[in-house]
C-alpha cells in the first residue's frame, strides 16, 4: 500500500520544520517544478538550479502562506517557479528583447498554432529541446504566452515590455521553431 499524504498536510508539516513533510514537498511537486523550470533553463543543470531556489524560497516562505486549497497551493508554488525562472533569465541573458512598436504591425497568431502541449512525447521532448536554444527574449515570451497562458498585456508588465514587443517576440519564437523543425525536415529526407 502506497502512503501519501495531502497538501494541507505538507504545508503544515513544513511550517514546523518536520523533515519528512519537506521530503514529501519535493517528492510530490518537484517533477512537475523542474518541468517549468526546464522550459526556462538552457540546460538541466541550471534548471536544477533554479529549482532548488525555488525550494529554498518555499520553505522560507510558507509560514506567510494561508492555505486554502491543493489548488491554490499548487498555484502559489507555479508563480514561484515561474518568477524565480523569469530572474534567472533575466540575470543570464545577454540577449536583449528587441523593440518593435509599429502599431500597423498585426501578427495573427491562432490558438492552434501555439497548441504544443498537446503533442506527442517525443514531439514535446524535441520541442522543449529547440525552446532551449531560442534566444533568451524568444524564450521567455514563449513560455509565457504558450505554457503560462498569459496574455501580452500581462507579459509586457512581468517583463516591462510593450505589448507589441511581446508579440514580435512570440513571433519570432514561433518563426525559430518553425526554421528548426523544416531544417530537421529537410536532414531526414536526404
Amino acid at each position: 500500500m502506497k502512503v501519501t499524504i495531502g497538501d494541507k498536510e505538507i504545508v503544515n508539516g513544513c511550517r514546523k520544520q518536520d523533515k519528512e513533510s519537506f521530503r514529501w514537498l519535493f517528492k510530490k511537486h518537484s517533477p512537475w517544478m523542474l518541468g517549468i523550470c526546464l522550459r526556462y533553463c538552457q540546460n538541466r543543470n541550471d534548471a536544477q538550479d533554479v529549482l532548488q531556489e525555488c525550494l529554498v524560497k518555499v520553505f522560507k516562505s510558507i509560514d506567510n502562506f494561508q492555505y486554502q486549497s491543493d489548488a491554490q497551493f499548487v498555484s502559489w508554488l507555479k508563480r514561484i517557479v515561474v518568477n524565480t525562472s523569469l530572474n534567472y533569465l533575466r540575470d543570464k541573458a545577454k540577449d536583449k528583447f528587441i523593440s518593435m512598436d509599429d502599431s500597423d504591425m498585426h501578427l495573427n497568431i491562432s490558438e492552434e498554432e501555439t497548441n504544443y502541449d498537446q503533442q506527442e512525447p517525443a514531439t514535446q521532448e524535441y520541442l522543449l529541446e529547440l525552446i532551449n536554444k531560442m534566444p533568451a527574449g524568444y524564450r521567455a515570451v514563449f513560455n509565457m504566452y504558450v505554457f503560462e497562458k498569459m496574455t501580452h498585456k500581462e507579459i509586457a508588465t512581468e517583463l516591462n515590455i510593450s505589448e507589441n514587443t511581446s508579440k514580435t517576440q512570440l513571433l519570432k519564437a514561433r518563426n525559430f521553431l518553425k526554421n528548426k523543425i523544416s531544417e530537421s525536415v529537410k536532414t531526414l529526407s536526404i
